[in-house]
């Protein structure tokens, strides 16, 4: 250990630059420092991290996982050197007692560098060393900042490079269209750009996203109009705006000043579908629509939400009751009386029953988009941002996704698992589909770099979502992977390193996505292995081609399917020993998994399911 003294600013200087782990005593009395730690245990941390990295990765190529061994063993190679020197570096300061305090302040300060280096490469060992999937939902969320063409193909190839198969692009937000709608304003960041023969932002992100090969959603924020309620839609339509049970519009729990909608006034929802609908039959190449804020805002009965003249005499008249509806000013008086009277219930079923009305209204609002907006586009993915807790969406968002996803009427489910410990995200995301069911993918939304997580967390909360069952991920949001290098490496170094078929693709594409995978690896790993011989490949492939060769246009081929795959699931040891043999059952598992859930679609998209 040691102890080192300063005076005044270099004081305020120590505060903000100690070297990790370090403790700092200041005595406000006579104006000193003292930083004391212990080197040796921090250089014991970091070799453990890195020995548990490189132990994992190693484990992982001898059991033939697919795994860029090359790639491993080069930043092993980095790692163990970048060691070497922190040990060389904490045995020298340890020994020399003869420094002046600047020169051991800055080898600390060195050593602190080079521990974060060691650090650093050990999470991207643990990166690398995740199996890519041939099958697998890989999105962001992205933020329109680009204002020419060249500036969109950058983005678009940027996200290829990266593995990304998904973008939602924002389409609606603050109240305006990022194409020219008859229906919304254009939005005014890009009023002025140009994009050649494109007529609006959108049209071209579509158009160039489909040249370099990424399906495109569009992103609505469906009642969320912004944080201006004199800008976009809400300009022209104030009697359409969310009021709150003082009188306000500015909503009070949701981050900042937000102005919504009122999602009970019949005339603002339909808008929204005119507009999702012109959106689709305009704009080529938009294969899908997120639905995000299908929600009221956050609230409770403290501080309520949904004053507005639709909601209040829609309740009251389930209750029998007439509002004074002068004004919205004068039923909202009424309206309050409701949770401090008797009525026709007390105050509590009252407001209970005023949390089911409200929620009943977005429920109806997306079985309408189901059936007004999918039901009328052949192919449309509809999915939808939810929170993972169930008892929070309904209680304060008035959000029941529940029943939108067991009923079948949302194909991919986006959840939020906004948390910071990949260890919650595992959980929450787990939680949700074991009580949303089987009925719809899951893309688990992530913001580990956003909530402002090193680079390497993406990869550990993908992981995570992943064993929590679900078949992809989006990254919330654009802003956290463009111009970001370190995320993109981490990514690329693992998890994105080889191609991925989303798995709302066709039958036909994921079968073929993971039967080609299969023998790819094959005849990269598992022949070299010794663990499947060139006979037992040929047998494999040919009840993949069997398999290719079945009808998968109606739900009974499906199924048929289904079995077949089932059966070779439960034969693998025909086909592979030892490891070779595990990793082959793993992934047939997981076909037969899949395959599943697409003939629960099918069914539900065909009419075919209860």
């Amino acid at each position: 250990g040691f102890v080192l003294s300063g005076h005044g600013t270099e004081r305020d200087y120590l505060r903000s630059n100690v070297p990790l782990g370090a403790t700092v005593t200041i005595n406000e009395s006579n104006n000193t420092f003292s930083v004391t730690t212990t080197l040796n245990s921090f250089y014991t941390n970091v070799e453990t991290t890195l020995n548990s990295a490189i132990e994992d990765a190693l484990t992982s190529i001898e059991q033939l996982y697919d795994v860029d061994a090359d790639t491993i063993n080069a930043l092993i190679d980095s790692a163990q050197t970048a060691l070497a020197e922190l040990k060389t570096l904490k045995e020298e300061i340890e020994a020399n007692t003869d420094w002046s305090d600047a020169e051991r302040m800055s080898h600390l300060m060195e050593f602190n560098s080079l521990q974060l280096e060691v650090e650093n490469t050990a999470y991207l060992i643990i990166a690398a060393s995740m199996e890519s999937s041939p099958v697998q939902g890989r999105a962001v969320w992205h933020r329109p900042t680009e204002h020419s063409l060249a500036e969109i193909r950058a983005s678009l190839e940027t996200y290829k490079e990266c593995g990304f198969n998904l973008i939602f692009v924002e389409a609606f937000y603050g109240g305006m269209s990022l194409f020219k709608s008859d229906y919304m304003p254009y939005h005014s960041d890009f009023a002025s750009d140009s994009f050649g023969d494109y007529p609006d932002y959108l049209t071209a992100f579509a158009a160039i996203a489909n040249e370099v090969g990424i399906e495109v959603h569009a992103w609505v924020e469906d009642f969320y109009v912004g944080l201006n309620p004199d800008a976009g839609i809400a300009a022209d339509h104030a009697d359409w705006l969310l009021y709150n049970d003082d009188g306000t519009i500015y909503q009070r729990n949701e981050g900042g000043a937000y102005v919504f909608l009122d999602p009970a006034n019949e005339e603002v929802q339909d808008l929204l579908i005119d507009f999702y609908n012109e959106l689709l039959d305009e704009v080529p190449y938009i294969s899908g629509l997120n639905l995000d804020y299908i929600r009221y805002p956050v609230s409770s009965r403290e501080e309520d939400t949904g004053y507005t003249l639709a909601a209040m005499t829609g309740f009251a008249e389930t209750l029998g009751v007439t509002l004074d509806t002068s004004s919205r000013e004068a039923a909202a008086d009424d309206f309050s009386r409701l949770f401090n009277s008797d009525y026709t219930l007390t105050a509590d079923e009252n407001y209970d029953a005023w949390v089911d009305y409200r929620t009943q209204i977005i429920t109806n609002f997306v079985e309408r988009i189901k059936d007004e907006v999918k039901g009328t586009h052949e192919g449309l993915i509809l999915s939808t941002a939810v929170f993972p807790s169930l008892t929070e969406s309904i209680n304060t968002k008035m959000q029941d996704w529940q029943t939108w996803f067991s009923n079948g009427w949302i194909d991919v489910a986006t959840p939020m698992a906004y948390y910071t410990d990949s260890a919650d995200v595992l959980t929450h995301v787990s939680d949700m589909i074991l009580m949303a069911g089987n009925n719809c993918y899951y893309y688990a939304g992530l913001a580990s770099s956003y909530s402002g997580l090193p680079a390497y967390e993406n990869a550990n909360q993908i992981d995570a979502a992943l064993l929590g069952g679900s078949h992809g991920y989006v990254i919330f949001c654009s802003t956290q992977v463009l111009g970001h290098e370190d995320v993109q490496e981490v990514l690329k170094s693992g998890i994105n390193a080889a191609d991925a078929v989303l798995p709302h693709a066709s039958v036909a594409e994921v079968l073929e996505a993971y039967f080609d995978c299969i023998l790819d690896r094959a005849e990269r790993i598992y022949i070299p292995a010794g663990g499947m011989t060139q006979e037992q490949y040929t047998a494999l492939e040919t009840r993949f081609e069997e398999i290719l060769a079945m009808d998968v246009s109606t739900s009974e081929g499906i199924n048929e399917v289904l079995l077949a795959i089932g059966e070779l699931a439960n034969d693998y040891r025909d086909y592979a020993t030892g490891y070779s043999a595990r990793r082959l059952s793993g992934t047939l598992s997981e076909v037969e998994s899949m395959i599943d859930r697409k003939l629960s679609r099918f069914m539900i998209d065909n009419g075919e399911w209860d």
